[in-house]
């Protein structure tokens, strides 16, 4: 870490470990043993075990219950969630734009994303393997942490490790 000319902080990418040959060769290995299941796949069976879809309500207060409608929505949540945009995934999976974003307008919201993230989680904290990796109150998503100095708003000590010692600011 250092500073420019121009005063601005210049942070140094971190070097990749190496990893093992073992690992890699393991890594193929497994990959190998598991099934291709497209995504439309799973996320239908998700449904199945968790209901998820029918947490999708209308606006105007009617349930997603057909099949065509959670079809609409697996579509919706896909081009959402890959960043596709409803047009393009209209084009990929020949569900007219409009009937994508009629969904999108009265299905998706705030309330019916949380409730249905929330049929999932519970779903999950079901499951007889979920408690041996820890409580589910912490997530480390990307695996990484950054040692910070100073004080900062986006940035905290992990106390599940212990806290990092405190660092004299940069000058």
């Amino acid at each position: 870490m250092r500073l420019d000319d121009g005063g601005d902080l210049v942070i140094s990418p971190l070097t990749a470990e190496d990893v093992p040959a073992e690992a890699t060769a393991l890594k193929a290995e497994l990959t190998e043993m598991l099934p291709f299941a497209p995504i439309v796949s799973l996320l239908i069976e998700l449904d199945k075990r968790t209901g998820y879809l029918d947490c999708f309500t209308h606006a105007g207060g009617k349930q997603a219950s057909s099949p065509e409608l959670k079809r609409n929505l697996i579509a919706v949540l896909l081009a959402h969630s890959a960043n596709l945009g409803l047009t393009r995934m209209a084009d990929a999976c020949g569900i007219s734009y409009d009937v994508l974003a009629w969904t999108s307008e009265w299905y998706v919201r705030e309330e019916t994303l949380r409730a249905a993230n929330l049929a999932i989680i519970d779903y999950h904290q079901r499951l007889p393997l979920t408690p041996i990796f820890g409580t589910g109150t912490l997530s480390s998503s990307d695996g990484q942490r950054f040692p910070t100095r100073g004080k900062s708003v986006t940035a905290r000590a992990h106390s599940a490790s212990g806290a990092l010692p405190p660092q004299e600011p940069l000058q």
